[in-house]
């Protein structure tokens, strides 16, 4: 399933194709959604990881993160995942809530938004608005080895959230307009229009992810010591 959070507090679900949203309810202001193959969901509210019951959008407290958490994605090892506030890719133990900072992401814009990893390229894409008074967004693409490389400039500003369907590579941003993006360049192509009245705030879709092979988790390893 694809879920949607808007920033009026309205939780739903999301239809790709159609570009239609559900209202399951309006709660709580989840800054970022994730959610699992298995259908968990997931939600961030200030600096506390939240597990929301996808059918009424009632949610609970799992725990803190002991840090600023801007960015929340499902990835390998059946574990959440999240960019903090001063930069770092962090592991989060779903059944805790507790971040553990892997290491520092380079060339991230500052205000990062959308976030979610390709089970099918084993990478975690980012985006976020330019800092440079220009409209538009860079992406970046981000190995659990540690390297992150930068995709490209578009003049899409502000999305909000990434899904992969297959190979295709998705993004939707702040005002409601769905994208299709290459994963070579970053450059966004308009897909359609989103059928809702709210502005998107985040958006997840649960995907199968790959372990990572014995070779980036040895790399990483290597890193954290």
């Amino acid at each position: 399933n694809t879920y949607l959070s808007t920033r009026f507090g309205h939780l739903g679900t999301y239809d790709l194709a159609s570009g239609i949203f559900t209202q399951i309810s309006t709660s709580i202001y989840f800054q970022q959604l994730a959610v699992t193959p298995d259908n968990k969901l997931y939600g961030t509210l200030n600096f506390e990881l939240r597990s929301i019951n996808p059918t009424d959008g009632t949610s609970e407290i799992i725990g803190g993160y002991g840090r600023a958490m801007k960015t929340l994605a499902y990835g390998p090892n059946n574990l959440l995942y999240g960019i903090d506030q001063e930069g770092n890719l962090c592991e989060i133990d779903p059944n805790t809530g507790t971040a553990t900072e892997l290491f520092s992401v380079n060339s991230l814009p500052e205000f990062i938004n959308a976030f979610a990893y390709d089970p099918i390229g084993q990478l975690f894409y980012v985006s976020g608005d330019l800092d440079d008074g220009n409209d538009g967004s860079r992406i970046l693409s981000i190995s659990l080895d540690g390297t992150s490389t930068v995709l490209g400039v578009n003049s899409v500003t502000m999305f909000m959230g990434f899904i992969f369907d297959g190979e295709t590579f998705y993004g939707i941003n702040i005002d409601r307009q769905q994208y299709i993006i290459d994963k070579t360049n970053g450059a966004a192509t308009f897909d359609k229009n989103l059928v809702s009245d709210y502005d998107v705030f985040s958006v997840t879709r649960a995907s199968t992810c790959e372990r990572p092979s014995r070779r980036v988790l040895l790399s990483r390893k290597k890193r954290l010591l």
